[in-house]
């Protein structure tokens, strides 16, 4: 039994069941980036928010994800979909995360108090579903292998759909906010550009979810004791007693605190500072290009630095 579970867990994969798995971030990338990286600029000079607001919003939002993602991250290891532990959730919240990112990018005819609510709403609405997605796709592929091996080639192209995803988004946003708004990038008259722009990117993110979850399978399953006895308390413990952990979790708040304030400022510094708005794509396609270097020599820096074992 030991040595059938071991295979089992060693698994090497076919290209395609790594491609269909990596597909998943470039599918959320095409909801992720676009909030990431244009909501901020919309909810100031679109939807009419004062900066002061918009500003206190996001804010308020990132706490609510410091206390809801442990909470969802506990609930997915506590229970199991009729479609596994990981891969139901890809289809089952694929479409109301695609609902929510356009509803954040509707401007409803309301008074301001009325606009702020909204947004609180619909912001902190698609948070919550993001992580119900994000969470449990993360943890996929080690449900499907722990080939180290495997896992790093699932990770690289996991990272070149995921930088794909971010050029799509950051090149193409604005160019079919322009299309679709008669050549109007902000201000009242581009906001159906925007909310048209976000059904698009919506709608495909949603479909590649689901392709990702018909080319995704669930090899390792956690054991019933263990899934039973998972807390919301254990993560905190695990910061408590494990360095190495706190020390990556350090890392990553200040790289994605610092990529979500150098995705958001590229459109007022294009608009106020260079004074060329129609330059954005160009400007977001700058800072995409270098992950299609870099990203392709992961496999190549494992095999040249980790120690085989």
């Amino acid at each position: 039994m030991n040595n059938a579970a071991t295979a089992s867990a060693d698994v090497k994969l076919p290209w395609r069941r790594k491609f269909g798995w990596a597909t998943g971030d470039f599918a959320q990338n095409l909801i992720y980036t676009t909030i990431s990286t244009y909501l901020l600029f919309f909810y100031t000079n679109v939807y009419g928010l004062p900066a002061a607001d918009a500003a206190t919003m996001f804010l308020i939002v990132r706490l609510i994800d410091a206390i809801n993602d442990p909470i969802v991250g506990t609930f997915i290891d506590k229970h199991t979909t009729r479609f596994g532990k990981y891969r139901g959730y890809l289809l089952y919240m694929g479409l109301p995360l695609a609902v929510m990112a356009i509803l954040c990018f509707h401007v409803p005819n309301l008074g301001q108090m009325g606009k702020l609510i909204y947004a609180y709403v619909t912001y902190v609405g698609l948070s919550v579903i993001y992580t119900t997605v994000n969470v449990p796709y993360g943890s996929l592929n080690a449900a499907m292998t722990r080939n180290n091996k495997e896992l790093v080639s699932m990770s690289s192209i996991r990272m070149a759909l995921a930088n794909l995803g971010s050029l799509t988004v950051s090149f193409g946003v604005p160019v079919f906010v322009k299309l679709f708004s008669g050549g109007h990038y902000s201000g009242a008259a581009s906001q159906t550009g925007w909310f048209l722009t976000m059904v698009l990117y919506g709608i495909a993110g949603a479909l590649v979810l689901v392709f990702c979850f018909s080319q995704s399978v669930e090899r390792i399953h956690m054991p019933a004791d263990t899934e039973a006895s998972v807390k919301v308390s254990d993560l905190f413990h695990q910061l408590k007693i494990n360095q190495p952990l706190r020390t990556l979790a350090i890392f990553f708040i200040i790289t994605f605190g610092l990529m979500s304030i150098v995705n958001s400022v590229g459109a007022y510094y294009m608009t106020y500072n260079a004074h060329n708005a129609g330059l954005m794509q160009w400007y977001n396609l700058l800072g995409t290009l270098p992950a299609f270097i870099t990203v392709p020599l992961t496999p190549w820096l494992n095999r040249k630095f980790v120690p085989r074992s």
